[in-house]
């Protein structure tokens, strides 16, 4: 079914669009109408309307008679496992320290003198 694949992204992505502009609306609306309880509430309301949504096209849909092959679709940029080629990468070189440091004598590396200090 990659054809509904189309169809389908663009149905999701003008939903998405009139969330925005109805949300950038009807949230600070809830708020000035209920006070600190209105954006939980209008949480509340809007999860409550598109689960019944979503019931109600469950119950009044049949169920497809065939579902065909399923096709895995990545996003992209989406984590893949693969096999990478083995001159694909290449050992890590650091650079040599060009500086060293001398610790006066009885100084550890940790600025304390001698073994004070630890247990």
């Amino acid at each position: 079914m990659p054809a509904q694949i189309v169809p389908a992204s663009g149905s999701l992505v003008l939903s998405l669009n009139i969330g925005i502009l109805v949300g950038a609306f009807a949230g600070p609306a809830s708020l000035g109408v209920m006070g600190a309880a209105g954006m939980p509430s209008f949480l509340a309301v809007v999860g409550t309307l598109a689960a019944t949504v979503a019931m109600v096209r469950v119950l009044r849909s049949a169920a497809p008679e065939d579902t065909g092959v399923a096709q895995p679709i990545t996003a992209q940029g989406a984590q893949t496992a693969g096999v990478l080629h083995p001159e694909a990468t290449a050992p890590l070189r650091l650079p040599q320290a060009a500086v060293t440091v001398a610790l006066p004598d009885g100084e550890n590396d940790d600025g304390l003198a001698g073994d004070s200090g630890r247990q």
